[in-house]
């Protein structure tokens, strides 16, 4: 059965937040990823960094992402005003061969 992960992070200005690997056997789909701030926060995937596009109030990504084993995902922010907050809803799925 799938698991489903939640995170609720927070990070300084200008870090990155704990990098996650999407472990051997298993797939995240990443359900949604927001931050409490309009701009200038986004995602990894293996080192290559994305932009939150904020066409609400909040940074966030809609839609579903796919990760498979071995991605790395991490959270950034260049928030110069302060901290930031994401959360991030991810479902695990177990690989069957």
């Amino acid at each position: 059965f799938p698991v489903t992960i939640s995170y609720s992070l927070l990070t300084r200005p200008t870090l990155f937040l704990s990098s996650y690997t999407v472990p051997a056997g298993k797939v995240w789909k990443i359900e949604t990823m927001a931050s409490n701030s309009e701009s200038n926060t986004g995602y990894s995937l293996n080192g290559y960094r994305l932009p939150f596009y904020g066409n609400q109030s909040y940074g966030a990504y809609k839609g579903a992402l796919w990760l498979k084993e071995g991605t790395q995902f991490q959270l950034w922010s260049n928030n110069i005003s302060g901290s930031s907050e994401f959360i991030v809803s991810i479902i695990e799925f177990n690989i069957v061969p």
